[in-house]
């Protein structure tokens, strides 16, 4: 599978503080590389987060559409 190969290709690349700039990424990344796509949604989430909450895992959405990135 291309795509998954990629997005973990893209998110192996970089160690990243927040989830949100791992999506932001992942979804540029693969907007740039497979120009079919024109718009993406990238789900991200940590289990066992290191916060001081009892939570099983965090996650962030990201959507974005080609016309929004700057080239």
């Amino acid at each position: 599978m291309p795509g998954v190969d990629a997005a973990v290709s893209l998110a192996g690349a970089m160690k990243y503080q927040a989830l949100e700039a791992l999506g932001e990424a992942v979804a540029i990344g693969l907007l740039r590389r497979f120009a079919l796509i024109d718009t993406i949604c990238v789900g991200v989430a940590r289990f066992s987060p290191p916060i001081p909450h009892a939570l099983g895992k965090v996650g962030i959405t990201v959507r974005l559409a080609r016309a929004e990135l700057a080239d």
